[in-house]
């Protein structure tokens, strides 16, 4: 017998197909911990669906843990090559691209900027309706500002809409129009290993191996707390050793001769 998984939305509808194929350990572990959570709000008092939480005691299966690496700069130049920036749609979606890899904001963060939160002349962004209703301030790199800027400027359809980011005819870009935007990236540029979420982890590492502190890292993301963040210490392997090599504590030691560095023949 075989699983199911998305078969992806048809106008508006998304579907369940057959597969002969397993579920991967990611997968399997979000499904249950949705049925586990679902348990748990058909039990709880406001609800009384249930008499108790049936799921109460499932342990969910461990998460393999996989290294990712980040984009290197020259996939990032890549995915940003294909745009064309004298069509609307086109510097709208670089801008939006830019400013996934500038900010490390996340889709809905990004659905949800308005025009008054965007300070280009300051050089930041206010995230009002970031995850758990917190409001933070993030850098917007000279780059992704000039882009955000020539859009709103030069491009945006004239427009009553508040949101930054709108369609052709004015109305707000929608959570997941802004999803598909890196999604079609990929598909252009034939990065495969590409997607959102390896933007946010791109930003995250190279704002570590640039120098930002964990803590700083935290507020930029909007984690709840470092435990969340530091999952990004391990991602970045060769970046960290890279960086870890600028400084040589023994540089100055005297050394015995067996082990000093050879002088140039």
């Amino acid at each position: 017998m075989g699983t199911f998984v998305s078969g992806g939305a048809k106008r508006g509808v998304y579907a369940l197909v057959e597969t002969e194929k397993p579920l991967s350990a990611n997968t399997a572990a979000g499904y249950l911990r949705t049925l586990k959570v679902f348990s748990g709000w058909l039990a709880a008092e406001e609800q009384g669906y249930t008499p108790r939480h049936v799921l109460a005691g499932l342990k969910l299966p461990t998460r393999p843990k996989t290294r990712k690496e980040p984009l290197t700069q020259d996939e990032m130049g890549h995915l940003l090559a294909g745009y064309d920036l004298r069509h609307p749609i086109g510097v709208r979606d670089f801008a939006i691209l830019l400013t996934y890899l500038g900010t490390g904001l996340r889709a809905g963060e990004l659905t949800d900027l308005l025009l008054d939160d965007v300070r280009v002349d300051e050089g930041y962004l206010r995230v009002r309706a970031g995850k758990g209703n917190k409001t933070r301030a993030v850098n917007l790199p000279p780059e992704a500002g000039r882009a955000i800027l020539r859009y709103r400027q030069h491009y945006r359809p004239p427009t009553a809409e508040r949101h930054l980011f709108v369609t052709r005819s004015g109305t707000r870009l929608t959570y997941n129009a802004i999803k598909l935007v890196p999604r079609r990236a990929r598909r252009n540029s034939g990065i495969a290993r590409h997607h959102a979420h390896r933007l946010r982890h791109s930003f995250s590492i190279a704002a570590l191996t640039g120098g930002m502190d964990l803590k700083t890292l935290q507020e930029t993301l909007g984690h709840a707390d470092t435990g969340t963040t530091s999952i990004y210490l391990s991602m970045a392997e060769q970046q960290l050793i890279a960086q870890q090599r600028k400084v040589n504590p023994l540089a100055g030691v005297v050394l015995p001769k067996a082990v000093r560095k050879p002088k140039p023949s």
